[in-house]
């Protein structure tokens, strides 16, 4: 569909035997636009990306282990799958060309050593950079009024060091986190009465110390037979600052300290089966609205108190796996994407309260014969529970891009002939873009269908697919700015030949 191309290849050999060895991954895929261009008469919304990575491991001896990973990842695309909200649908008349232009990379070296019998000493040191680079029309016309670009080039260096050992029958591990970002963020807003840049920097440290334990507990009675109870437990404690600058401006710093405990208790009733329970802390770090209105320019942490309660195992000689689990969060400061009154204006602030519940399961069952099922099911329940937005008071309203429902379907066939054929079908429910949860602001419930079927033979297999096989249409309306639609991809069929070394 559309010209699609695409080229994957995934390698690895030994260059010295039990001692060096060498990975290399690569990928490769463009693709037509679907939207019409009614000005230029072109397709818009082509799309190539392409990327690889390079994995290079030494074990110089049995108690030493080495590796480094090299990885980037570009993007030559057009500009997202918007048009005007209200317009003829996959149709705009814009005469501002919109790209994405997109680079990541980043290196990493994992090195662990065993100090002594049940004690490892394990380093992980990255440096992480993406520069995103993106110009998209937002008023699809065929003069130049309303645009928004950025160039942001985002820079992060990490270095973790954690020891792992055994205590007894409990295992552990303790550990010191510490990064670094510098962010280059350059934004534009072209309106029909000026061209406004706007050029600023953020700067953070991130510093944290954890330690997790499993330990297994004594047989509590005869009662529990021969069943094995153990208790995980653990603690990080993190220090996060930053600062912020606009340019020409004073520069502006927040910090914030907070302790994120963790306790689960497990019980293994069957050698593959197992319930458990836990509670525990999170924290996420507030920050800067880089180009939100003065009234919007810092939000808070956001912290929250989960619960869950869970069973997971197999059953049936192996051939039924499931898993399945409920939840409840309690969330303060509550940080929520919200609109600007500017097209492709986003930022963050926080509601007072929320909480969120749920439960979740899947199901994967090898029925025999050559048939195979796989479920999945979620039901989430959030809500704010506090939230005054100026004037606005969001209590009780939905938290944006939140679904009360979403699962999955899969049902597929392997004949003892090697051919096979799969259906699939993976939906959600409503959700809205807002936190005023407006009626035009929304993206509705949908499910789509997939289908495969294929040949496989020696090392080779010959697949034909279509996905989105009844070409359901779920755009988002009304984000990021209600005269914006996000179109959903349309139906794509295509041949994929894989080959295994």
């Amino acid at each position: 569909s559309r010209n699609k191309q695409a080229l994957r290849f995934d390698a690895s050999r030994a260059l010295v035997d039990n001692t060096l060895f060498l990975g290399v991954a690569g990928e490769f895929a463009r693709q037509d636009g679907f939207i019409d261009n009614t000005t230029t008469g072109r397709k818009e919304d082509d799309r190539q990306r392409e990327g690889g990575r390079v994995a290079l491991r030494w074990t110089p001896s049995a108690r030493t282990d080495a590796t480094l990973r090299l990885n980037q990842r570009e993007h030559d695309d057009g500009g997202s799958l918007w048009g005007p909200t209200g317009g003829a649908r996959e149709t705009v008349r814009s005469g501002t060309e919109s790209w994405n232009r997109s680079q990541a990379r980043s290196a990493s070296l994992d090195v662990s050593h065993e100090l002594a019998d049940d004690l490892r000493l394990r380093s992980i040191t990255a440096r992480n950079e993406y520069f995103d680079r993106i110009l998209q029309d937002t008023d699809f016309q065929p003069a130049d009024l309303l645009h928004l670009g950025r160039d942001y080039h985002f820079k992060t260096v990490s270095q973790e060091l954690r020891l792992e050992g055994k205590a007894g029958e409990a295992r552990w591990v303790a550990g010191v986190y510490l990064d670094r970002e510098d962010n280059a963020l350059n934004f534009e807003q072209k309106t029909p009465f000026a061209l406004a840049r706007t050029r600023s920097r953020q700067q953070g440290n991130s510093t944290a110390a954890f330690t997790h334990w499993d330990v297994p507990l004594t047989v509590l009675g005869s009662a529990f037979g021969s069943a094995l109870w153990s208790i995980q437990a653990g603690l990080r404690v993190e220090r996060d600052e930053m600062r912020f600058a606009l340019a020409g401006g004073s520069e502006q710093s927040r910090s914030w300290t907070h302790a994120s405990p963790k306790l689960a208790l497990q019980y293994q009733w069957q050698p593959a089966a197992q319930l458990y329970a836990s509670v525990s802390d999170g924290f996420r770090a507030g920050g800067f609205n880089t180009f939100a209105p003065e009234t919007h320019r810092r939000y808070e942490p956001e912290k929250v108190r989960a619960f869950e309660l869970g069973a997971k195992g197999h059953l049936l000689n192996r051939r039924l796996r499931y898993s399945a689990a409920v939840y409840r969060m309690d969330i303060d400061d509550m940080q929520v994407q919200q609109m600007g009154s500017a097209a492709g204006q986003v930022f963050m602030t926080n509601a007072a309260s929320a909480r969120s519940t749920g439960a979740e399961a899947e199901l994967r069952w090898l029925i025999g014969s050559g048939w195979q099922v796989q479920t999945g099911l979620g039901l989430n329940h959030t809500r704010f529970r506090e939230f005054r937005d100026g004037a606005n008071d969001h209590a009780g309203k939905r938290n944006p891009f939140a679904p009360d429902i979403n699962g999955h379907l899969g049902v597929r066939y392997d004949a003892p002939s090697g051919w096979f054929a799969q259906a699939q079908t993976v939906g959600a429910g409503k959700v809205y873009v807002d936190a005023a949860n407006t009626a035009a602001n929304k993206r509705p419930g949908y499910a789509v269908i997939n289908l495969s079927a294929g040949y496989a033979w020696g090392r080779t297999e010959l697949t034909a697919y279509v996905n989105n096989a009844a070409n359901k249409h779920y755009d988002v309306i009304g984000f990021p700015a209600s005269t914006i639609t996000i179109y959903s991809p349309p139906r794509e069929a295509g041949l994929r030949l894989s080959f295994r070394l």
